[in-house]
């Protein structure tokens, strides 16, 4: 974690947004890869889920290194920094897409009730995920309390 759940510049949302995101677009494949290995036969609908989730943060992960970019990620110091509101906007959709997956993997959960790898596998994503939640809901409040409209 960048931030320590206290937000002290913008650089540190954007590279929990950058670390998060990447990690949450990348669950979905995850998840459809061992269903595939171990028999589940997850539906049409759950499997069009996943992808709509992957694509989600996949197009977040992008808008979010596309920040980083323009911040001059990595220490190069500030180039052009994006409006405050643009990174709320960020965030708020980071809250959006992961409420979306959350319930997606409650649905995931009820397949292999019996295959206790799968539970286990399946509960440690929704841990990681809820985490990502609080973890996104703490920033979102403090950035609320930035009031200027650039860092």
């Amino acid at each position: 974690m960048f931030c320590y759940t206290t937000v002290t510049d913008i650089r540190c949302v954007l590279r929990e947004l950058d670390l998060w995101t990447q990690i949450s677009k990348e669950h979905p494949v995850f998840i459809k890869t061992v269903a595939e290995l171990t028999d589940k036969d997850l539906s049409k609908e759950i499997i069009k889920q996943l992808d709509e989730v992957q694509k989600n943060f996949e197009h977040l992960h992008r808008a979010v290194r596309d920040a980083c970019c323009r911040l001059g990620y990595g220490g190069a110091g500030w180039r052009v920094c994006p409006p405050m509101s643009g990174i709320r906007n960020l965030v708020e959709a980071f809250l959006r897409y992961n409420c979306d997956f959350l319930s997606v993997l409650k649905c995931v959960k009820t397949y292999g009730e019996e295959d206790k790898v799968w539970q286990a596998l399946i509960g440690h994503i929704i841990n990681e995920q809820e985490y990502m939640h609080q973890l996104f809901r703490m920033l979102r409040s403090q950035l609320a309390f930035w009031g200027a409209p650039y860092f």
